[in-house]
């Protein structure tokens, strides 16, 4: 993995979706989901939502938004290396972490003393991101969580990707984030991240993440992935040909070029729809997760030289618009980062109507 290196490039500048009948913009009236209509910037619905039919366990039927009217705690984590070699240190992370915490106290009505830093700044050893001390602040995160509670995770420090052995992810990888000492304790993978911060999570509380790292498009293994324009993408279906799957092989054998590629392609996206509904089925949540990743799992994400590029766009898009939709916030962070070549992501646990006004 390449670590988010600085970049020359100028200062950022200041700049409804579903896939099934009954879901994000429905309502449970009388044992039965009926569709509202949708108006823009509208809150969430207070009401338990129904998962689609397919790929979700049976006893996982709804999701619920939350309110975000409960408690408020936050984590913020900045990591510069600035004990390992030069090529691993990096420049804005430690700087990240602090404007995300004022951030959230001076702009999201979160108090002081429920927003934890982790930097490595810190001279006492408990408040330094160690590998030990980041797992211990995540399950403080989320201890005693309960509905309509707001949970604030925020991540700056390198990022990278490993082999996946579970099957669950489309592209073969699971993605990481990388401890103060990561060189001699190792990478946090992005299962530990869910298992430890979305699964103990009650229906109806709200987990926003921020990963300002390279290969952070999934990292927290939210299942619900949406494009620039608030559509959920889609798993692709097996080609129609199938039935000449055994013609294929046979020309692929015989050094047929269009054959081999015809056939490799549908295997890939056999993986790819099999690793899509493992991930619905076990990582999907009936609590309010929601992510917001700096860059693709195939790409880097950009250190500056005082702070990191996706965390100054967050903070600058909803200081200058504070009510914004999750498709409206997602498509300004990607027209921010656009010189810089990484295209931030929007994941969740649920299904989203991407037309609800963002809220934390």
């Amino acid at each position: 993995m390449s670590p988010r290196r600085p970049s020359s490039h100028p200062s950022i500048p200041s700049l409804p979706a579903r896939s099934y009948k009954a879901g994000a913009d429905d309502r449970f009236v009388g044992g039965f989901c009926l569709p509202v209509q949708q108006s823009p910037r509208r809150l969430p619905p207070v009401d338990r939502q129904l998962f689609p039919p397919l790929h979700v366990p049976a006893a996982l039927s709804y999701y619920q938004y939350s309110q975000c009217t409960g408690r408020k705690k936050a984590l913020c984590i900045g990591i510069n290396y600035t004990d390992c070699e030069e090529p691993l240190r990096l420049n804005g992370c430690v700087a990240d972490a602090h404007r995300m915490a004022n951030f959230l106290t001076t702009r999201l009505n979160y108090k002081p003393e429920d927003v934890l830093l982790l930097t490595d700044e810190h001279v006492d050893s408990r408040l330094r991101p160690t590998k030990a001390n980041m797992l211990s602040a995540m399950a403080w995160l989320v201890h005693g969580a309960r509905t309509n509670d707001s949970l604030f995770f925020h991540y700056a420090g390198h990022g990278n990707q490993i082999r996946d052995v579970d099957g669950e992810e489309e592209d073969g990888q699971d993605e990481t984030i990388q401890p103060l000492d990561f060189l001699t304790h190792g990478d946090i993978v992005d299962d530990d991240i869910h298992n430890i911060m979305v699964k103990p999570l009650p229906p109806g509380c709200r987990l926003t993440s921020i990963f300002d790292c390279c290969h952070s498009g999934t990292v927290m293994d939210l299942p619900y992935v949406y494009s620039a324009n608030g559509k959920l993408k889609k798993i692709g279906l097996i080609a129609s040909t199938a039935r000449l799957v055994p013609q294929m092989w046979h020309g692929a054998r015989r050094g047929n070029l269009a054959s081999a590629g015809t056939l490799f392609s549908m295997i890939c996206t056999g993986r790819h729809i099999r690793a899509g509904k493992m991930a619905r089925q076990t990582k999907a949540s009936a609590a309010d997760c929601i992510s917001f990743g700096a860059c693709t799992d195939s790409e880097e994400a950009m250190d500056l030289q005082d702070d990191g590029a996706m965390s100054s766009a967050f903070i600058a898009s909803l200081t200058l618009n504070k009510e914004q939709t999750f498709e409206e916030l997602l498509a300004d962070l990607r027209k921010r980062l656009a010189s810089y070549r990484q295209k931030p992501q929007l994941s969740a646990s649920h299904p989203m109507d991407v037309n609800l006004q963002f809220i934390a």
